[in-house]
């Protein structure tokens, strides 16, 4: 009897055992489902939502948690709707996400960078880098990653006073290079400490310092010591905005900027011609706002009202 129990006690710990590993295992999880279809909207507000997203290219919308990164869309849609796509992992936690055109790049707190097509949820690629903190909140997930980047071609990631690049196709190491803080990327180069890099090739095109020109999600470029904006390798001329008006970033041509009644106005910038008007506020809504954060992403903006708002803080408007 007694050797009958002490067998079934041996079972009973291997089979808790068992259990106890499939449930805390590591473990990583991706689903796909349709595509949602495109909707036309015409400029002005098309949606709000309590969830902080980050804009893929002009179609569709990133959220993340702790634990997942998912995708929702159209980028249109008057709320956050089902994921279409949703990748997962256990125990890590998303440490950042970027993108750039159809491409979500996730680092992951373990170090892990994965790829997907974002309008598929398809993987790409998957590559390692050093550890990443942990998850903090997803505003800065999303629009702030820390040391985290990316540029037209390549994703960019600092660590230990280095800058390696990865192919945004392959995610082969693209460059490394010295790159001590602080350290900020535009849409063409990563400036580190006194340099300023080319993001495709990693090699120097100005010496600063610099300081970055409307950074939120990216920044939109970088000045010198002089005064200097420099995008693309060179010196751009690059107006403020009237007094009063929040410059929330430029884009083929045109600026916009924040008004103190919370407008959104479209500027030629050759011009300074007014291209749009319209209000950021629904119905009822309050116009005291202060902008905690904003991305301005092919042709829509998603723009943060606040801590004043208990909950739909987060606008989406279709751009002039």
């Amino acid at each position: 009897m007694t050797l009958a129990r002490s067998l079934v006690a041996v079972v009973l710990v291997g089979v808790t055992g068992l259990i106890g590993w499939r449930v805390l295992r590591p473990a990583e999880l991706s689903s796909a489902g349709a595509v949602p279809a495109a909707v036309p909207a015409q400029p002005g507000l098309t949606g709000r939502m309590s969830v902080v997203p980050l804009l893929l290219d002009g179609q569709f919308r990133v959220f993340v948690s702790r634990r997942q990164v998912r995708a929702d869309g159209p980028v249109s849609a008057k709320t956050a709707r089902t994921p279409f796509w949703s990748l997962r992992r256990w125990p890590a936690s998303v440490s950042g996400v970027v993108t750039s055109g159809p491409t979500v790049v996730s680092r992951w707190s373990d170090g892990v960078v994965i790829a997907v097509d974002g309008r598929t949820g398809r993987h790409l690629w998957r590559a390692s880098v050093p550890s990443a903190p942990a998850f903090s909140d997803a505003r800065t997930v999303l629009w702030s990653p820390p040391d985290m980047f990316a540029a037209t071609d390549v994703a960019m990631f600092r660590a230990d006073g280095q800058v390696r690049a990865l192919s945004l196709t392959t995610g082969a190491l693209a460059w490394t290079a010295s790159c001590p803080a602080p350290a900020f990327a535009t849409p063409f180069e990563i400036a580190c400490g006194p340099t300023l890099l080319a993001a495709s090739t990693g090699t120097p095109v100005a010496t600063g310092p610099f300081t970055g020109v409307e950074c939120h999600v990216g920044c939109l470029a970088a000045r010198d010591a002089t005064g200097h904006v420099w995008r693309a390798g060179r010196p751009i001329s690059y107006p403020p905005p009237p007094p009063g008006n929040i410059l929330l970033g430029t884009a083929a041509g045109v600026s916009y900027e924040l008004t103190p009644a919370r407008h959104l106005l479209a500027r030629d910038l050759t011009t300074g011609a007014l291209r749009g008007d319209f209000a950021l506020a629904f119905p009822n809504d309050p116009t005291t706002w202060t902008p905690r954060g904003w991305q301005l992403a092919a042709g829509y903006l998603a723009i943060d009202r606040g801590p004043t708002f208990t909950r739909d803080q987060i606008l989406i408007a279709k751009l002039p």
